[in-house]
């Protein structure tokens, strides 16, 4: 299937710009999996999910690696730069052959907020998709937990309170409780 061969292709185009990089999108498709099945997805709709989050940052690949794997702060023009992605991923998959628009769409919109505060368009909850919704909880989850030059990775119940300071507004309310309660099950051993 060539929309198949050509994710592989943005795959490796990805670790090769970047492995962080690659390794958070692999978190966040598995995280996105998780998520899609505690909400009842079918199966048709889980792989849709999990193909996008794979995909979610591969507008990242091109980032120049100065700002991509910058060791602080980005100023504020990096930023800009960086806030590119999105658009820059979306692009990237509009030549997929037979990539389903929803996952487009997903990459387009995984930083868009339910408040509007997003980017890079800076969509409400009424216009953005199920799959950007899910993203964006996988996303903001994995890279709290996760270890990077400029921070430490902070633990998973540490995450839970940062994830209230940003703020229950920037989240669908039902895709992120349906998480938090999930995911803190492993945590502490529960079923």
């Amino acid at each position: 299937n060539t929309s198949k061969y050509n994710i592989i292709e943005c795959i490796n185009e990805m670790k090769n710009a970047d492995e962080y990089t690659y390794r958070h999108s692999i978190n966040v498709s598995l995280y996105s999996m998780l998520i899609s099945g505690w909400l009842s997805l079918s199966r048709d709709e889980t792989r849709k999910v999990i193909q996008a989050a794979v995909l979610h940052d591969i507008g990242k690949s091109r980032i120049p690696n100065n700002i991509l794997n910058k060791k602080g702060p980005l100023s504020t023009s990096e930023f800009e730069i960086m806030k590119e992605h999105p658009m820059l991923g979306y692009t990237i998959c509009q030549e997929i052959p037979h990539l389903d628009d929803n996952i487009k769409k997903a990459v387009l919109m995984h930083h868009e907020r339910e408040d509007g505060s997003g980017y890079p368009l800076g969509l409400r909850a009424n216009s953005t998709n199920l799959y950007s919704k899910i993203i964006s909880v996988a996303d903001v989850y994995d890279a709290l937990t996760s270890e990077r030059v400029y921070k430490k990775r902070i633990t998973p119940f540490e995450t839970f309170h940062e994830i209230e300071k940003i703020g229950y507004s920037h989240f669908d309310t039902r895709i992120l409780l349906t998480f938090t309660r999930n995911i803190s099950n492993y945590y502490i051993g529960a079923d």
